[in-house]
């Protein structure tokens, strides 16, 4: 009750400053009675005053509001340096790594519109470096029953018109809401694009299209590389480790501001396959972890994977490369499958099983169920691929055929135990039975800690 109090005098205070700002007025002179050289500068003080005072009054309301809301002295910085724009504080506040860039002027501050009748979309800003950039975007669309139910879709495109990226997803807004009293809605994002050391670099040039209803938005937003000139560490430890015996290499770790990736290979010699790392993440001399989100390429294949981490650039050095293990399974596994008795007859684990094979007219849809998976550490999981798609397998005659499809795969867990299912189809023919299918992982893991130092050299 008492938030809502101040939130209205707040209000009232603001409502009345405007009101008092347009009504008042320096005592009128006669202007034919002073000097023709004292009217315009007179006039220009007034003016000048006039705005000083209002820029002031609503400055201090600003801030009397952020103490009412309780913000943090970096919350105020951070405030500064977006030039007043509260509504991408929270979003600033939920990534570190962005907040970390906005406080050390990493912000390039923007406001482009592009309207299309009642709809509009305001770019306020960009967030960039060698590696990455996230766009400060708004949209505003009319609060009325005519508004389409469709979705949101994004492209992004280089100076020279080179596709960048692009995808769709539902509508932030929502169609119409009885609720709200405003003739708009407003809608306040981030939206980011990465580039993997082997793809380019952030360019000086970003064209932003958005589709949403029926509406079409292009923004050309510049990027002053200037801004983050120099600001990408490199380093090539070239260190190997071991972890069940089996044999990878740390080849080169590059950390921008805003994401961090490090190349690593398996060794072509191990004995196993080495399908993934466990709880991999780049660590502080604090021991604070920076996690890894995904990456590209495989460890299995020569060039490795570029796995992408959280940045740690503006907290402390040295960095470490740390794992809790890996996940591990043996090479040359196979599936054995009779799809007419729908028996497994061969699996490199107890807890793999068929679930289902049901013939179809033109093909057959085959389900394997992994159940019983030991989890290494408490809700971390992995999906495991257990067979590649578009791959071959053998009938009985050693005939090949290719797998026609791999469409889903579904995961239940406990937080200690998992369990997989996998689709896939394969072309309805007059097979010999029964099947054999290659198996590219299954699940299993050795537990054991290993550390890199990034930057010994």
């Amino acid at each position: 009750m008492k938030d809502e109090v101040e939130e209205q005098n707040v209000a009232q205070m603001m409502k009345k400053v405007s009101n008092d700002s347009s009504k008042s007025q320096l005592p009128e002179l006669d202007a034919e009675k002073l000097p023709r050289d004292r009217k315009k500068p007179r006039n220009r003080l007034s003016k000048r005053l006039f705005y000083i005072t209002g820029f002031t009054v609503i400055f201090l309301l600003v801030i009397l509001v952020l103490e009412r809301n309780g913000l943090s002295e970096e919350d105020r910085i951070l405030m500064e340096k977006l030039s007043g724009k509260l509504s991408y504080l929270e979003l600033l506040r939920e990534d570190q790594t962005l907040y970390n860039a906005v406080k050390h002027d990493l912000l390039q501050d923007l406001h482009i519109t592009d309207t299309d009748g009642d709809y509009s979309l305001t770019v306020d800003g960009l967030i960039a470096d060698e590696k990455k950039a996230v766009i400060l975007y708004t949209l505003t669309a009319p609060n009325q029953a005519s508004r389409k139910d469709s979705s949101l879709r994004y492209e992004i495109l280089d100076g020279k018109k080179n596709h960048l990226s692009s995808f769709s997803y539902a509508a932030p807004l929502s169609v119409y809401d009885k609720e709200k009293a405003e003739k708009v809605q407003v809608d306040a994002r981030l939206l980011d694009i990465s580039w993997f050391p082997e793809g380019g670099t952030t360019p000086d040039t970003l064209i932003l299209n958005i589709e949403l209803d029926d509406k079409k938005f292009s923004i050309t937003i510049p990027n002053d590389q200037s801004r983050y000139a120099g600001m990408k560490k490199t380093y090539q430890p070239e260190q190997a480790l071991t972890i069940g015996d089996q044999k990878l290499t740390v080849h080169e770790a590059v950390i921008t501001p805003l994401v961090a990736y490090v190349r690593i290979s398996a060794d072509p010699l191990n004995t196993r396959n080495i399908n993934g790392m466990i709880s991999l993440a780049l660590m502080n001399e604090e021991g604070k972890h920076y996690p890894s989100g995904g990456g590209t390429g495989d460890l299995m294949s020569p060039e490795g994977l570029n796995a992408r981490f959280i940045s740690n650039y503006f907290d402390s050095l040295p960095v470490s490369l740390v794992s809790e293990g890996a996940y591990i399974s043996d090479r040359n596994k196979k599936l054995v499958i009779n799809t007419d008795t729908k028996e497994m007859l061969l699996t490199p684990s107890e807890h793999i099983t068929l679930s289902e094979a049901i013939v179809k007219d033109e093909e057959i849809e085959i389900s394997i169920l992994t159940k019983d998976i030991d989890i290494p550490i408490p809700n971390i999981y992995k999906f495991f691929t257990l067979l590649s798609s578009n791959i071959a397998f053998t009938d009985a005659s050693g005939t090949e055929f290719m797998i026609l499809d791999i469409s889903r795969t579904a995961s239940d867990s406990d937080g200690e135990k998992e369990e997989q299912t996998l689709y896939f189809t394969i072309p309805k023919e007059d097979y010999q039975q029964p099947l054999t299918f290659e198996v590219h992982e299954y699940p299993g893991f050795v537990k054991e800690k290993v550390k890199i130092m990034l930057d010994s050299k």
